[in-house]
Parts: C-alpha cells; structure tokens; sequence
C-alpha cells in the first residue's frame, strides 16, 4: 500500500467561502458555561482572555541582530564568516516549535551606509544615520525586528481560544520642547510636531483555530515592519524612541474603549506608512481616531494583559505624565539635574504607577465582578540599573519581568510567559452513553455502554468513543472494575481505563488510538452520485483520489497551500497540531467532537457488532463494538466544499457542526418475503439540511440508499434537518413499500420546517408531503419540525398504520395511512395545542406515546411532551412544563380530525397539577393535565420515559449547584482545584457537560472562555510579580513553586537545569473571580400516569427523584433491566450516572409503550 506524502505549510482562512455547516448563535453553548441569561432570551457567553501584545519599534529594534555580513550570504555560502552566521540563524529557528504550521519570515536585508572610514557618529562599522562617513560599504544582516516578529508569530498558535491584539510605538518625536529644553509632559494640541503613544496594527480578535493563528501571522508579517523592511534598509533619521509609559496608556484607552489623547495623522506627524500599517478595525466604525474599539472587559471577571517587549530603555516618555497623575493620583516624577531623554530610575518615571493601578482597580466598576489589566515585560537591553523600571512596575501590577540577554531567547520566553497567562478557553468533557447488550438476544440485559466522550481543550475539540462495563444496576465501570464515576461524589475519575485503552498510552484512549493510518478506510462519494457502495478505492480519501479531492474542495479559488492542507486533514494529518507535539504531518488520533447525539449499536451478519456515530468534523465514523477497531469513516460529499472550514473546527467562538443530527438504526423486514434489510439513518442537524439513510446489513460493503438536501427538487422546505428519518413498511398508491418519514427541520426565521416528507426508499422518490400548501394541506402546520415521528402499527402485520408528531410550538398532529392503492397515502388532522399561538414555549422533545388504562379496563392513548428552548438553555423568562393529553378510542379516528372540523385539545385548558399541598379535589385529569417545573428557568429537552405507568423526564436548570453531588471531572486539564495548606480537604469545580441526547440536536456552540484565572495578589491587596533575570551558566537551582491556594499559600520546590535564570513566585493570597463557575444541575421527575395526583417512588408531588452534575443537556432517562426473572427490576439513570432510582415491576407484562431498539 502506498502511502501519501503530506506537505505542510500555512495556509490563510478564505473569508468568502460560504458554509453549508451553521454557525450557531453565542446563547447555545451557555449550558457549558453556566451563565444565566435575562429577559433577553440567552445570555452570550463572557469574552476569552485578552492579551495585547505591545512590540518595540524603537532604533535598537532597527538594528542587525548580533553582527553583519561583508558579504552576500546567498552567493558566499562558503564564506567562513557566512557559514557562522547560517549557522546562528538555524540554531534560532531550531527553537521556533511551530514552524511547520508556521514558516519562518526572517529574511537578510543589505544596505550600503555602513562606514568604512569615518570618525564621531561615522565610525567604523556603524550606520551612516548622518552623513558623516568619508567611506561606505555593503552589508548584510538580519534585524532584531524580524526576530521579534517570528517569535511572536510562533507563539499564537499557543494562544488558542485568547484574544489576541498588538500595538507597536511610533516615531515619539515629540518628547522635547524644543523652545525650552524641558521634556513634554502633556499633550499640547497646537504644536502638530508631536507624535506620541502607540498605534493599533493588529485590532483583537479571537484565535479560535490554527488557521485563525496562521491568519495572525500572515498579518503581522506585512504591519510589523519597523521601517518597511526594504531590502535596501535606510534607518529614520533621527530613530525611533520608546515610549513605554505612554504605550501603556494607549493600551488602556484601547482595552477600556475609551479615545486616545493623541490623534493619528500627518498633521501630527505620522508618517503614511504608519498610517498603513494601522488597523482601523480598533476604532469604532472602523473610523481613525474614534473612541477604541476595544475588546469586552465587562462580562463578569475578567483579566486583560498587556505584554510590552522592549528592546530599549523608556525615551523621550513623558507626554502621558498629566493624565497619568490624574487618574492614578500619582505624585509628579522626579527628574534628575539636567534633562535627560532617556528616564533612568523608577523615580522618574509613572510607568510602575500606571501598571499598579491598572492591576489593582476595577477598570469598569458598573458591571458585575472586577476588570483588571496586569503588565508584564519581556526586555532584552543589559544595564541592570534601568532595567529596575520594570522590576517596578511588576512589582506594581502583578505581571512577570522575563530579562533576556540576546532576543534570539525570545521563543522560549513567550511560550514561558503565555502559557502562564492562557486561562486558556473552558475544559470541557461531554459524555454522549449508549447502554447496550454485549449479544444479539432479545431479553439479554444491558452489560456493556458505548460513551463518546468529547473534549474541548485550548480551544480544540476533539473525541473518542470508548467501552465501558455495566452492573446490574447500569453503574459503569472500566478495567479492574474501577468505577467512571465515584459513587460518593459524581466525580469522574479521568484515570478510569475502559475496555479499549492502554496503561500509560498517550492520545485520548479507546478508538481514537486504534484509528486507521493516514490515507485509510476514509470514504466519501467522489462522483457525488445520488447512491451506492463507498467502502472502495473510487471514493476513497487517499492519494489515488487526489486530484479529485482537490477539485471537490477548491470550490471558492482557494490557494493552493489551502487545497494541499486541507486534503492532508481529509486524509487523517494532525493539522491543527492536537497533540501538540508541534508535528502537524503525522496522524491524528481523534474524532471530531459530538455534543448533541450518543452511538448507535448496530448487530449484524453472523456476529458483528457495530458503533457508528457522526462527529461535527463531518465524518460518520463505524467503530468494531468488540475490538474497537476503526473500520471506516465517510464523509456526505455536501461537506467536501466546507472542509477547509470544517478542518478548522477547532473553535470556540463560532462551532462549526458537521453530521450533529441523531443516528437509528432499523432492521425492516419485507412483510411477503420476509427478507431483512439493515439500515442507518442519520441527518446533519446543525450541520446542514442533509439527510442519508445507508444499508448496513453488511457492514463491510455499505452504500447510500437514499440522500437528499433543501438543494434537491421537492425537498426545498428542508431547514437543519435535526429529527432522523423513521423507517417502515407502509400502504403506498403502488403497494406496500418501504418507507422513510421526517420532519423538515429547523429554521431560525421560521421560513423553512413546516413540512413532513414521505420517501419510498425501493427508488428514493418522494411519495408525499404534509404541509400548508402542497398535497395534504393542513392549515395548522406554521412551525417547524424538528423532532421525529412515532409509528404506529395497530394490527401487528408489520405496516406502519398511524403515525403522530409534534412541531417545535406543541401542536399534536395524527396522520392515517390510507388503503394501498391510492393516490392520496396519508390524510392528517391535528389532535392537540400546547399553547394559543404566538406562544412563547419552545418543545424540542419529541412526543412520548403509550397506551394505558387508567380504570383498568379502558385503553387511552397518551402523549407527553416537555418544553425548553434548546437555542438559550439558560434562558430564564419562560415557564417551562409538562404536557400530558389523553385520548379515548386509540385506535378510531377522531370525527372532523381530517376536514379540521374537531376542534383539538387545547392544551392550556388542562387543570395544572401542583404540588402535593395544593388541592386537587373535583378537578377531573380525564383529558389529561400539565405540570409546571418549579425552578426559576427550569426547562426539559429531551423526550420523557414511560415505564410502568410512570413518567420519568429529565429537567435543566442553570446557574445553581447539586446539593447531592459535585459537578466535576477530576484531573488538570479539566479541573480548577483550590486548597489549603492544611488537612482540610481540597474543593474541587469544573465545567462539564451532561447525558446521552437521542432524537433532536441540541444547537449548541462553543464559546470562547472568559473565566480566566485572576492574577494572584499579595497581601497589601497587589498582585505578586514574577522577575526573571539572565544568570551565568550555574549548576541546576532550586525553583521556589507557589501554588496560590483559598487565602493562603503552599510552597514546593523542584529542580531546573536551565542555564539562563531563575524564577521567583512571591506567595499571595487568591484574586477576587478566581474560580470556575458551576453550570447548572439536572434533575430527574417522576409522575404517575394513572394517578397524576400521587407521588412516585415515596417522593410527594413535584419532587424530584434525582439531581445531579451536568455533562451535557440532559436528554431521556435510560432504563436498565435487572433483577431476577421472577422479581424484575429495572433502573432509571442518565448518561454515565447512576441514579438509584429503583422500579419494581411484573415479569413478562409489558405495560407500557414499546418501541423496538433495533439491533
């Protein structure tokens, strides 16, 4: 087998590419983060962490990095002194970590000013800035400058799910008045020869994937060049100064959005290509010299750096001292005898000033929590004396001081200095579990759980599917029997290896460690035919195909560098670098994440049990269940235009969705011959109008049966298709046929839903459409779709007879197949409303149907149905509830149903149940009643679970804790963990998600982190700083670690064998918002069906059954079977908890709706 060659370089975002998968709105990710939302209908989730890098543009910056050249280096490469300077410049990019994602842009610039013979400022060697050589000669080198700016640029793609912008000083030319000799301390507006301060090139913007880091770069190579970086380099005359104080200040007004002192333009003596290299997305309306258009400071707490890299020290820095001394109190500097441009001691200047009030007062004390800017420093000149300045000011503000003694340390630096910075975006684990029977038998117990568990992680997504053993009671465990979750306090013990896994092997375990090489078992439809076989070489995703990749990716003038990275993650290439080994060529060991859908279990041939699940990477992956073997991944062709996007789905800010609709499989069986089909259904959900239907019955040679989009003819109602298809046998105008029956799905504006399709899956034509203008006409249908139907076969001859749904306001629709034979398949009418319309209840769940007896005797049809608006989980505005509607005759037509003469059920006038103190006497349940959840912003989104005559649903509340549990993943990349010093145990938060979600996608985004960890403060309220001094190679020193912990400190110290310094943490206390907030809780209900009044399981009415953490919205309640055969019982939990809620029930009596899981 050959394998492809994979070739790595940057590749830029095409802004103009349009995507078929959604981008959804900020308010659906905020189950994740736990922030409630208002009157407003959901909450956006808070900003990232901010870092605004400041870089020198000053003379020293401007200056040949080391030494130069005599000589040419690209024709002298044997030239001694030539292969000494290569080699420096390659032990410089030996430190670049990211340079394969990244490529270096350092480049050798020549001028012809150096002075060959000359006296005063022309002496030898150095650049003629004044015309005062008598002699010149050509020289080569690379600047400082551009070492600075391949050290930033590798850096961002650490910065992963932060909010990145960079100023750069100007000219600051104006720092003396000239008239009196004294320095400028204030701005003085009518003098135009005065350029101050800094300038934007770089305005925020979030970094949300490699490609948004390689973009950054791309960027800063063209606005960071210090003075045009013309091959033939001629310096400013005079050079550039650095204002650091005054650069500070403008990264306040910016970080504030507040309007800078000086004005940018030629009148005030900036030059046009600073003016170029501006980025007027910083001001507001993109308009220079606006108010700033900063980034967002007051979302809850939130702390900002600035990182300030200097080569030189504060020149010519004073303009800013008036408005400095106003706002911070501060006395006047002191100055020395004579006027010097340069300040020398703390003392004469207000840069430690600014820094510490900046740190240590709430910047915006009108929104909640507290909004901070903390300065930090990265220095590169050797006088130990000034350097003191910034020893000052971090001193002042909490921030870090890295000196370094050659700026070809300054990789090491910033990775040293962000990582300590990088909060980093929220951890999150979400776990979708599938509790299935280890062999095909009909009454075998539940023994085993597929979990897709997805991570979001330095604003990366990825996920793995893993094995799990189950008790009796459905409690998962791992190897060793050791338990996922501990029973005692819900925490999820992350060193829990499954079936799958290893000891000790790296990568995220299970199947995402056994997936197939680069160029293997990966699939699409190259040819984007309508249907048949994938599983072969002509739709391979391999280097045979690579051509026709190519073409089918580069839909929107892509560049070439864009088309061969994209292809090289086609192929299974770790281009975002989620290992983060710096290696973006080798394989990846991950799934694209799944937040909404949990595995499908699929038993088929002699003994092959398969687990298939989509991802939002667009791939629907088949996993061996025993082995847990990757058998093949396919991609729908609809998603190879969006692949350079979906290959960058390492998001936070905008989450990209691929095949995020639910997966069903159904084994149908051809009610005359009796022949069985195996078949998989799945839709796109958020990521698209798609909807496949495969035959999987050998699972080895699946193929496309049916596939359709909003793009093909009859199907241009189709919105996010989030309801999989439900499959049947079904009376049809040409005889039984095979059928498949869905919803249209979901539309933000409303335009598109309303529509239920019938397809005849023996030629893919559509048989049908129930609508409110086209073949059955229902006038009713206004809303959409989203949730899928529930069939009926009344007379058990194996053909669907009836069939009911929901829409997304809570009307209860019924369609009737009709005899075989005729033109008309259906006829429909509507049975029920949850709400008068225009109302405000969203029902994402899909119906639950049973058949009861209430009198023991009397068959009722009963539907339930919950509400909660998926698209704002935390929303807390509505009044969310239960519906229960109740049906005499099941299996008789209502009178009028069709012609819409009956009027339906009105929801809203079903007597309320309360709570058990409240009165039901006389109040007749006959038709049914509804129960409203009792928290503030509680809400339901998945469909309930009837067992027993018992109604079980799950309910989301956010903002608020469990009383039972602790909402938690244990382990450091998932946790934020405070302590003490004591014996006192340690507390434990963190951001999870919840349970297995089955029929409908919740539209959920990730967003990028705010809660970034505060800056530890010392005890006078400051925060502790960081000081790093260059040190003479030593033997190893000890590194004093202190680990900031509730109030106090705990110290430990290591080992480091680093040559160039040593790091000092002073203990401090805690900051103000340094903690993870809790999401939210489920909870689960419990209701009597035959008597609504009563409590279930010894709880009164309307008390919970359960409560617990979150691990993603909590979708239908699971039920395990256990017990005995002559005393069964059954267990009610949710997702990978265990809940204890026990039911006893009678054997071999089914007494409660039964839908077959096939298998």
């Amino acid at each position: 087998m050959k394998f492809p060659t994979l070739t790595t370089s940057k590749f830029a975002l095409s802004l103009c590419c349009l995507m078929l998968a959604a981008n959804s709105q900020a308010a659906e990710i905020d189950f994740l983060t736990g922030q409630v939302s208002g009157s407003t209908g959901g909450g956006a989730p808070k900003a990232g962490t901010n870092i605004l890098f400041y870089l020198d543009g000053s003379g020293s910056i401007d200056s040949s990095w080391d030494s130069w050249l005599k000589k040419d280096p690209a024709i002298a490469t044997t030239d001694p002194e030539v292969q000494a300077y290569l080699a420096k410049r390659d032990d410089f990019l030996s430190t670049l970590r990211h340079k394969d994602i990244i490529p270096s842009a350092l480049f050798f610039e020549w001028n012809d000013t150096r002075c060959a013979v000359g006296t005063g400022f022309g002496s030898y060697g150095e650049d003629d800035r004044f015309g005062e050589c008598a002699e010149r000669y050509r020289s080569w080198s690379i600047q400082k400058s551009t070492i600075l700016r391949d050290a930033l640029r590798d850096t961002f793609p650490d910065l992963l799910g932060m909010n990145v912008g960079i100023l750069r000083s100007g000219l600051n030319n104006g720092g003396m008045d000239e008239a009196t000799g004294n320095p400028r301390t204030s701005f003085d507006a009518t003098i135009a020869d005065q350029n101050h301060g800094a300038f934007v090139i770089q305005a925020f913007r979030p970094l949300d994937s490699v490609v948004d880091a390689q973009t950054l770069a791309t960027d800063l190579v063209t606005n960071y060049s210090v003075d045009g970086e013309r091959q033939n380099h001629i310096r400013d005359r005079p050079p550039h100064k650095s204002p650091l104080a005054e650069a500070l200040l403008e990264s306040y007004w910016y970080l504030t959005s507040q309007k800078s002192l000086w004005d940018k333009s030629q009148a005030t003596s900036w030059p046009d290509r600073h003016l170029g290299y501006m980025d007027n997305n910083a001001f507001e309306g993109a308009v220079v010299n606006a108010d700033y258009a900063g980034p967002n400071l007051s979302n809850g707490c939130s702390v900002s750096h600035v990182v300030m890299i200097t080569d030189g020290e504060p020149t010519w820095d004073w303009a800013g001292n008036d408005y400095i001394q106003n706002l911070t109190g501060a006395p006047a500097p002191t100055q020395a005898a004579t006027y010097s441009e340069v300040d020398r001691t703390p003392a004469q200047t207000l840069l430690d000033e600014l820094a510490g009030y900046l740190a240590n007062n709430d910047l915006d004390p009108a929104s909640p929590g507290k909004q901070t800017i903390v300065t930090h420093f990265l220095s590169t000149w050797s006088d130990p004396e000034l350097l003191k300045i910034l020893d000052a000011a971090v001193l002042e503000s909490g921030g870090q001081h890295l000196a370094l003694q050659n700026i070809k340390d300054m990789p090491q630096a910033l990775r040293d200095l962000t990582q300590s910075l990088n909060s980093g975006p929220l951890n999150f684990n979400i776990f979708q579990t599938a509790l299935v029977q280890s062999e095909n038998l009909e009454f075998k117990k539940q023994d085993i759980a597929f979990v897709i568990e997805s991570k979001f992680s330095n604003g990366l997504w990825a996920s793995t599917l893993k094995r799990f053993n189950t008790d009796k009671m459905g409690v998962l465990s791992g190897q060793n029997a050791e338990r996922l979750v501990d029973a005692q306090t819900n925490v999820v013990n992350k060193d829990t290896l499954d079936v799958w896994s290893t000891a000790g092997e790296a990568g995220l375990g299970g199947a995402a460690n056994k997936i197939s090489a680069l160029g293997l078992n990966r699939y699409t439809l190259l040819q984007n035919q309508g249907q048949g076989r994938f599983a072969n070489q002509t739709n391979a995703l391999s280097s045979a195909n690579e051509n026709t990749i190519k073409t089918l990716i580069n839909t929107d003038a892509l560049s070439d560098v864009q088309v061969q990275t994209t292809y090289n993650w086609l192929l299974g290439a770790d281009i975002n670098d989620l290992d983060g080994d710096g290696n973006v060529a080798e394989l990846r060991q991950a799934f694209g994440d799944q937040i909404n859908q949990k595995p499908e279990t699929v038993f088929s041939g002699a003994d092959d049990m398969t687990v298939y699940f989509g991802d939002n990477a667009g791939f629907l992956n088949a996993i061996d269940g025993k082995t847990g073997d990757h058998l093949y991944s396919f991609m729908p062709p609809e998603f190879l235009a969006d692949a350079t996007e979906l290959a960058g789905t390492a998001t936070s800010g905008s989450k990209l969705y691929g095949i995020d609709g639910a997966l069903k499989n159904f084994e149908l069986i051809d009610p005359t011959t009796k022949a069985k089909v195996q078949y998989l259904a799945f839709s796109f959900g958020k990521g698209g109008s798609g909807v496949y239907i495969l035959d999987v019955t050998d699972r080895d040679q699946p193929s496309v049966v049916f596939r359709t989009s909003a793009k093909n003819t009859g199907y241009d109602n189709l919105g996010e298709a989030w309801a999989t298809p439900e499959l049947t046998y079904m009376n049809t105008p040409n005889g039984i046929k095979p059928v498949a029956i869905f919803g249209a799905g979901y539309s933000e504006d409303g335009a598109k839903g309303d529509s239920v399709y019938v397809v005849d899956l023996s030629n893919g034509s559509k048989l049908w459409e129930i609508s409110d203008t086209f073949n059955t006409v229902l006038a009713q249908h206004k809303y959409p779709i989203v949730n899928k139907m529930t069939l009926l076969d009344s007379n058990e001859d194996g053909v669907t007879d009836t069939f009911f749904y929901n829409d997304i306001s809570g009307n209860i629709f019924r369609c009737d197949a009709t005899p075989a034979g005729l033109t008309t398949p259906v006829q429909c009418g509507q049975l029920a409303s949850a709400q008068a319309n225009n109302g405000n209840l969203k029902f994402f769940s899909p119906l639950d149907v049973a058949l009861i007896k209430p009198d023991g005797n009397t068959l009722q049809l009963a539907f339930t149905q919950s509400s909660g608006d998926r698209l704002n989980p935390n929303s807390s505005t509505e009044n969310d509830r239960l519906m229960v509607a109740l049906f005499d005759n099941p299996f008789t037509v209502p009178t009028g149903l069709y012609n819409g003469t009956v009027e339906p059920l009105n929801g809203q006038e079903l007597p309320k149940l309360q709570t058990a103190s409240s009165s039901t006497t006389g109040v007749n349940f006959k038709n049914g009643w509804s129960f409203s959840f009792p928290n503030a912003g509680e809400k339901s989104f998945g469909k309930t679970l009837i067992f027993n005559n018992q109604i079980y649903l799950t309910t989301y509340q956010a903002g608020v804790s469990p009383t039972t549990s602790t909402n938690t993943i244990a382990g450091p990349s998932t946790t934020t963990t405070t302590s003490t010093s004591t014996s006192t145990p340690s507390s434990t938060t963190t951001t999870t998600g919840d349970s297995a979600a089955d029929p409908v996608a919740a539209p959920t985004t990730a967003g990028r982190r705010s809660d970034s960890v505060a800056a530890p403060t010392r005890g006078n309220g400051r925060r502790a700083p960081i000081i790093t001094r260059p040190t003479e190679p030593s033997p190893p020193s000890t590194i004093t670690d202190t680990t900031i912990s509730g109030g106090s400190t705990t110290t430990s110290t290591s080992t480091s064998s680093s040559s160039g310094s040593t790091t000092t943490t002073v203990p401090s206390t805690v900051a103000d918002c340094g903690t993870t907030e809790t999401q939210g809780i489920a909870r689960i209900y419990g209701f009597n069906l035959l008597n609504p009044t009563s409590g279930v399981q010894g709880k009164n009415l309307g008390e919970d059954l359960w409560e617990g953490p979150i691990r993603n919205l909590p979708d239908t309640p699971s039920v395990v079977r256990g017990g005995t055969e002559e005393k069964p019982v059954a267990f009610i939990n949710l997702g990978i908890d265990n809940t204890n809620i026990q039911v006893e029930y009678e054997p071999l009596q089914r007494q409660y709706w039964y839908e077959k899981s096939y298998k």
